[in-house]
């Protein structure tokens, strides 16, 4: 399994559970596929497309979970 099928996978098997917590959020696996989805969206209507290289410069939270899985998504 690629990581990009991670919170697919995880949505569909537990879409309640608690995937990631930080110090001002909690998402379920369901809230964390459908963030991710967005920010996938969102970097699409920048022109972002498969095969481009994407840098990221993010501190350690879920904006940079955010963005990794939405890159690897598209």
């Amino acid at each position: 399994m690629h990581l990009s099928s991670l919170p697919d996978s995880r949505a569909a098997h537990a879409p309640d559970a608690p995937a990631i917590r930080d110090e001002a959020i909690t998402l379920t696996n369901g809230d964390l596929l459908e963030r991710v989805q967005q920010t996938a969206e969102a970097l699409r209507a920048h022109g972002i497309r498969p095969g481009d290289v994407v840098a990221v410069f993010l501190p350690n939270r879920l904006e940079l979970i955010l963005v990794l899985f939405a890159a690897w998504r598209l």
